[in-house]
């Protein structure tokens, strides 16, 4: 998940070469493309969604990789990616909040 957060896609596919699993979850239930997502690496959110890992998969929280990047960084280049690989702008956290509901807040 690191080397996701810090874009190092040679480890990144070194560690998938040797089984790593793109479902893995941190403790707050957060996966490898969310890691990717709030590091804001291009080549590696690509990879990761090109590998098959489903791109509006939620943490402990109900948060999608589309939610992490629109609170931490508003990255529209990694939020585009997203949305183009069929990240759904309307879904909602466990407090039905949206992507948009929640970039707002932090922008306020």
């Amino acid at each position: 998940m690191l080397a996701c957060f810090h874009g190092h896609l040679d480890v990144v596919q070194f560690l998938r070469s040797c089984g790593a699993s793109w479902s893995s979850r941190d403790g707050s239930g957060s996966c490898a493309l969310h890691w990717a997502a709030a590091g804001g690496h291009l080549p590696v959110l690509h990879h990761l969604m090109q590998d098959g890992c489903e791109v509006d998969v939620r943490d402990d929280a109900s948060w999608t990789p589309l939610m992490i990047v629109s609170v931490m960084t508003g990255d529209t280049a990694v939020a585009s990616l997203l949305i183009t690989a069929g990240a759904d702008v309307n879904v909602q956290d466990r407090d039905g909040k949206t992507p948009l509901m929640v970039r707002t807040q932090t922008v306020l």
